[in-house]
């Protein structure tokens, strides 16, 4: 686990054995892969596979956490799939970032086996969600179902009631509530804090208010989006919203 305040050392072309697991928390990371650059900013999480060749490029100082787990790690935990994740190695995903965040912390409360364990397999069950291949997802998750995971998406800043996507999807609210989750990893509810997390990440990195940013993403007000924001991301809007002073 590395844990790094300050410009990044490594910056030559260079492969680790182990899954690189992390998130940005301030300044800006730049990574190459296959020739082609993708760029971290704060709140994104990165994620690299055993021994992929990538160039970390020094974008002045940044804060990051970083966990490099071994394979065998994984192995033991009953996962294999990781190992043949996306080239790419950004993820905008709310949720994990939250999770890398809290595993930071009991790791560095020293907490017990267990709980460590725990929570990397969840981390490793949502990394799987997350860079599965949109194609195959989408082959795989039922028509009715998109649907209403797309009206979550455009409508993300208005009040959704669970009978409403039920109907889009044309089912029973407890059977679509069922269905969706075994789809996303989540049901709905926590789909649609996602989508308006990351849209107000996107506003908060243009210098958006806060209260305009929890008005424009369809939060309650401002006390709403901080609790929300927090349980996802591990850290408040105006915490985040520091990184980009």
């Amino acid at each position: 686990m590395v844990h790094s305040l300050g410009p990044i050392k490594a910056s030559g072309r260079h492969a680790h054995e182990s899954l690189t697991l992390g998130v940005v928390i301030s300044g800006r990371r730049t990574i190459c892969v296959n020739n082609t650059t993708y760029e971290a900013e704060p709140g994104c999480v990165l994620c690299i596979a055993p021994h992929k060749v990538h160039a970390c490029r020094d974008m002045g100082n940044c804060e990051y956490i970083m966990f490099n787990i071994p394979t065998s790690l994984i192995g033991t935990l009953g996962f294999t799939e990781t190992l043949s994740i996306s080239d790419i190695p950004t993820i905008d995903s709310p949720r994990l970032f939250g999770m890398i965040i809290r595993l930071f912390d009991a790791v560095s409360e020293s907490a017990f086996a267990m709980e460590f364990q725990s929570q990397l397999i969840m981390i490793l069950s949502m990394v799987l969600k997350e860079v599965s291949s949109t194609k195959h997802a989408s082959a795989d998750i039922p028509r009715n179902i998109t649907q209403a995971a797309q009206f979550m998406e455009s409508n993300h800043y208005v009040t959704i009631r669970l009978e409403e996507l039920a109907q889009i999807a044309e089912l029973s609210p407890c059977r679509f509530n069922r269905r969706f989750a075994q789809a996303f990893g989540m049901p709905p509810h926590e789909y649609h804090n996602q989508i308006r997390t990351r849209e107000a990440k996107r506003l908060i990195a243009t210098g958006t208010p806060l209260a305009e940013t929890a008005a424009q993403c369809g939060f309650n007000d401002q006390s709403h989006m901080n609790r929300i924001f927090k349980k996802l991301m591990g850290m408040t809007p105006g915490q985040y919203a520091k990184a980009f002073r």
